[in-house]
């Protein structure tokens, strides 16, 4: 557990800032899915439950870092 802000608190205020908005995040919690997702951004956040599924993971990174790369390309 994040020992100040929760979690969600956090992708709040990444999708808020210009600067961070198109930052890819995965979360991997111990919490409970409903304590999570209430308090996320609007954006499709991947959320892993704690015990973890590393082939998810895995797949999850690869995903993102093919759509992050595809994003940074221009045109």
């Amino acid at each position: 557990m994040m020992p100040t802000l929760h979690g969600g608190d956090v992708a709040w205020q990444l999708a808020s800032d210009p600067e961070t908005q198109s930052i890819q995040i995965i979360i991997c919690s111990g919490a409970e899915r409903e304590e999570i997702t209430r308090r996320l951004p609007l954006a499709k956040i991947p959320i892993l439950e704690k015990p973890l599924d590393t082939e998810e993971l895995l797949r999850l990174l690869r995903e993102n870092v093919a759509d992050g790369v595809a994003r940074s390309r221009p045109g």
